[in-house]
């Protein structure tokens, strides 16, 4: 819990406007998922998929007292990394872990 504000509990940061519609209207969906209601927060990064892969843990790291989970999500094509999907998955996470969002994060 932070001091004068309350966590909320996932910070979502996308690639793109149709990933932010998507995140915004499915989250505000939970009772359709079977799941309880959260407060979340989207936002898109200025550089896209590039922006999310190599940026994610810098981008997040204002957010980490205020989250209690992250999620990032960005497309494998147009990131500029022409690794399998795994390797930059773990690329990104890696990241993630190293600055404070341990068992914290996904992408």
């Amino acid at each position: 819990m932070t001091i004068g504000r309350q966590q909320k509990d996932l910070f979502v940061l996308v690639a793109d406007q149709d990933m932010y519609q998507a995140m915004q209207k499915l989250l505000a969906r939970a009772e359709c998922l079977g799941t309880r209601s959260i407060r979340y927060s989207v936002d898109r990064h200025l550089r896209r998929d590039p922006g999310c892969r190599t940026d994610a843990s810098r981008y997040l790291r204002s957010h980490i007292r205020f989250y209690r989970y992250a999620l990032v999500v960005f497309d494998r094509e147009g990131c500029g990394d022409d690794a399998p999907r795994g390797e930059i998955q773990q690329n990104v996470e890696r990241s993630l872990e190293r600055n404070g969002w341990r068992d914290r994060s996904g992408t």
